[in-house]
């Protein structure tokens, strides 16, 4: 211990100067690195139950929030959403060539830290050596998440909704050709029956027109709603003038207004450009008014619903009760068989569709369920570089590289500065110089 302590007070300068070099040189360095600010967001994903329209109708699921939150990851760090970011906060024009380009997308993805703590919330955080666009950054990047997590819903939703529509009209027209075949073959039938043909023939015909009228009044009610959902993103286009001019020809609430709106509309955008307040303000209107006759007619959409619905159980109540009453012994049992075969598949497809109709209208509300509970800020101080962090670990790795350097040294040092150290070498001593004796 000795030895150890006095080869450590003779090599102190070996421990001395490489702790300043290093110190002096890691504290240069935390002062000239960049300075990164972090700024982030915690956005609340609210759980909706709806009805999955692929399975029983007393199944529910929850839907919204895991499945809002499975593609997290793979829509923050996707190129199209990273180009979209660079795009917004005005970087591309900093870039001339494709190489360059692809670089900043990477040090961008380098800068995105995401994580998921909960079952029902995520934070994104981004660092940026600018405060104000770190701060845009994380904002802009919440935004863009949430819009493409909707516009994937709305879209499964919305070809959720075709599909059942048209195997719906499949099963539809089917379940008509087989009803028919039952109707002739029980008119026959009918014949025995009190009351005879004409009662039970007049009946199902009213019945038959009503449900033909009624049908035709829903998909009516049906198209405006589709002509209603373009809007606003529909307004100046030939697309958008078509719906008006749809909208305004059908018998739909407030049509009459609609028109008046529309011919005020269309002399204003003769008069002026878009960005005019004039041409604002009638578009404003017309969006309010087609706002209050998309409710109207989701209104009118649920009575008709429920009344075809009525009628179409009256009218197969009655083929029903025939075939029952019927005294005739010979049965054509291929033709009842289908027919029961497609009303229970055309009633299946009833309930399956009202189900995705459900979840599209919740779908159009779903902005609602993403709830920022802590919206992102300007950063005040910087996250990184940690420069005590920095300096105190330059201090140590000086301070042992000191060490280091020191006891080497003593180890290639040969020269015997005392007799204890002879020992180390384990020599024989052929002469001893006694201390004071002076060669004349």
């Amino acid at each position: 211990m000795h030895l150890v302590l006095g080869a450590l007070r003779r090599r102190k300068v070996w421990i001395v100067v490489p702790f300043f070099v290093v110190s002096i040189i890691t504290a240069i360095g935390a002062y000239l690195l960049p300075r990164r600010y972090e700024s982030s967001t915690t956005i609340w994903v609210q759980r909706d139950e709806i009805l999955n329209p692929l399975v029983s109708f007393t199944m529910a699921v929850q839907l919204a929030s895991e499945d809002r939150l499975r593609t997290f990851n793979e829509i923050v760090y996707s190129r199209q959403t990273i180009e979209a970011l660079l795009d917004s906060l005005g970087m591309r024009s900093t870039v001339e060539t494709q190489a360059a380009w692809d670089e900043l997308i990477d040090r961008t993805k380098s800068s995105i830290r995401t994580d998921r703590s909960g079952s029902d919330s995520f934070t994104m955080l981004f660092s940026d050596t600018d405060p104000v666009r770190a701060q845009r950054a994380v904002t802009q990047l919440a935004n863009m998440f949430i819009q493409t997590r909707l516009r994937a819903e709305f879209q499964r939703n919305e070809y959720t909704v075709q599909f059942f529509e048209n195997k719906l009209r499949e099963y539809e027209k089917k379940y008509g050709e087989t009803q028919a075949s039952v109707v002739s073959l029980l008119r026959q039938r009918a014949k025995d029956l009190p009351g005879g043909s004409t009662s039970f023939s007049s009946r199902f015909d009213v019945l038959s027109e009503r449900v033909r009228e009624t049908t035709e009044r829903i998909r009516d009610r049906e198209r405006a709603m589709k002509n209603i959902a373009i809007f606003p993103e529909a307004f100046r286009t030939e697309r958008g003038r078509a719906a008006l001019s749809e909208l305004e020809a059908v018998d739909v609430p407030n049509a009459t207004d609609l028109r008046v709106l529309t011919a005020g509309y269309d002399s204003v955008t003769m008069r002026y450009t878009p960005k005019h307040p004039e041409v604002a303000r009638f578009e404003t209107r017309i969006l309010e008014l087609l706002e209050r006759t998309r409710v109207m007619l989701q209104s009118e959409l649920s009575v008709l619903t429920a009344r075809l619905s009525d009628i179409q159980k009256s009218r197969s109540e009655l083929v029903q009760v025939i075939t029952e009453s019927s005294i005739s012994e010979t049965r054509d049992k291929e033709t009842e068989s289908n027919y029961s075969f497609y009303q229970q598949l055309y009633n299946d497809m009833r309930v399956k569709l009202e189900q995705a109709r459900i979840a599209r209208e919740l779908g159009r509300n779903a902005e609602n369920a993403f709830i920022i509970i802590d919206p992102a800020r300007v950063p005040t101080a910087p996250t990184k570089p940690k420069r005590s962090l920095i300096i105190a670990g330059g201090m140590i790795a000086g301070l042992m590289l000191g060490l280091l350097s020191a006891a080497a040294a003593e180890l290639l040092d040969t020269t015997i500065r005392s007799p204890r150290e002879i020992e180390v070498y384990a020599k024989p001593i052929i002469a001893l110089i006694p201390e004071g004796v002076h060669r004349t």
